[in-house]
């Protein structure tokens, strides 16, 4: 159990161990998502049977936002090629992130946090959690997920707990600036095989160890909107609209959206027994709830305005240790969290800076330690018996171990 009042604080490279992409990688996850082609299905006339058809994703993703009514700033529609123009102008500005881009760019937002959802979400894939029997079916080989620092944090959540109502007695809030949510599915999925409890029943630890994103997330899960949040007042169709499957957004849905229905729109599912076409009607859930989940994703200057580096600030002001994993220091991120002109209260600091040199290591610490009234700091870039695929376990187990 961990019993010292603990803040994790989270950055891309906390996600590393999973194949999420980083900050540039992301970027140019976006750029070759605007410019590639999207497979889809086109029905040939007088025929049952189909060819592939390809269109590029710019052209699609213009049609998508007419479907979805939403205008330019000049109440213009979007077009391929503006679209085009926006991946050009991520990649030439050579950010460390594309939320410092969309900070900056604020026209750009909307398209911004759209892409974001369907390079990020096809990392999102349940499937790759579970082990992999071999194909093969006389070999016994069998390839297990690398869970990483999720299960070291884990064994120490539950260690000495023996009902799961113990769980909450855990001192413990993770601040992430990621928009995935790989932690919470480990962790409940954890939860409910362990202690043999219902999901709603596993929900409610999510209480008492809370899990913050700073700029938003990919969608909600239903246990978290049908049991942490106040439901009574939601319709299903609310319920459904909220949340998103844990199992990526597929980019060939455009091709279900677009056209008349019989022409574009369908793929080799439509034609499965006892399935019909996308009516207009489903085509129209499908794009409000791609639009709900970007409204979700939040740039800098939004969470400034609503006041969110409040909550960061006062969480950081409580805890008895800090630790940065997998986190790049960039000034905006830190001012996110409160860090700006003032002291925010007494705690150690523990930090992951793999990939800065060792000024920059230092800086950040020296930056850090001028903001805190720290027993210790310890921001490192590297350190004996690293492990390149496991850093923030490495760091764990090497450096700065939770208790």
């Amino acid at each position: 159990m961990i019993r010292k009042n603990t803040v994790l604080v989270l950055g891309a490279g906390a996600s590393r161990h999973l194949g999420f992409p980083l900050g540039q990688g992301l970027i140019e996850e976006v750029y070759r998502l605007v410019f590639e082609s999207s497979k889809g299905f086109r029905i040939k006339k007088n025929a049952f049977n189909s060819y592939p058809y390809s269109e590029k994703n710019s052209v699609l993703l213009a049609r998508f936002l007419g479907l979805s009514k939403i205008k330019k700033e000049d109440n213009s529609n979007y077009t391929s090629e503006y679209i085009e123009q926006f991946a050009e102008d991520l990649h030439k500005a050579q950010v460390p992130s594309i939320d410092t881009f969309l900070a900056q760019r604020s026209q750009y937002q909307l398209l911004g946090k759209l892409c974001v959802i369907f390079c990020l979400s096809k990392y999102e894939d349940k499937d790759g959690w579970l082990y992999r029997p071999s194909s093969f079916p006389n070999k016994l080989k069998i390839d297990f997920p690398n869970f990483g620092w999720y299960q070291y944090l884990w064994h120490k959540i539950i260690d000495g707990v023996e009902r799961l109502e113990q769980l909450k007695e855990n001192k413990l809030t993770i601040i992430t600036f990621n928009y995935e949510r790989s932690l919470e599915h480990y962790l409940i999925t954890s939860i409910k095989s362990f202690f043999g409890v219902e999901e709603r029943d596993a929900a409610e630890v999510f209480k008492y160890i809370k899990i913050k994103h700073v700029y938003g997330k990919l969608g909600k899960f239903y246990w978290e909107t049908n049991f942490l949040e106040n439901s009574t007042s939601k319709t299903s169709n609310d319920i459904m609209m909220e949340t998103a499957i844990y199992t990526p957004w597929e980019v060939r849905v455009f091709f279900r959206l677009m056209e008349e229905v019989g022409e574009c729109g369908m793929d080799r599912r439509d034609f499965e027994k006892g399935r019909g076409v996308l009516s207009q009607q489903a085509r129209k859930g499908i794009v409000e709830q791609f639009n709900r989940v970007a409204k979700r994703i939040k740039t800098y200057n939004e969470i400034i305005e609503e006041q969110k580096t409040k909550e960061y600030f006062n969480d950081l002001r409580c805890a008895e240790r800090v630790y940065f994993l997998g986190f790049r220091y960039h000034d905006q991120n830190l001012k996110a969290l409160g860090f700006h002109g003032q002291g925010i209260g007494e705690f150690d600091i523990y930090g992951t800076a793999y990939g800065l040199s060792d000024k920059e290591a230092e800086l950040k610490k020296t930056f850090l330690a001028s903001m805190t009234n720290p027993g210790n700091v310890k921001i490192m870039n590297k350190w004996s018996g690293l492990c390149e695929k496991n850093i923030v376990k490495s760091f764990f187990e090497q450096i700065a171990p939770l208790d």
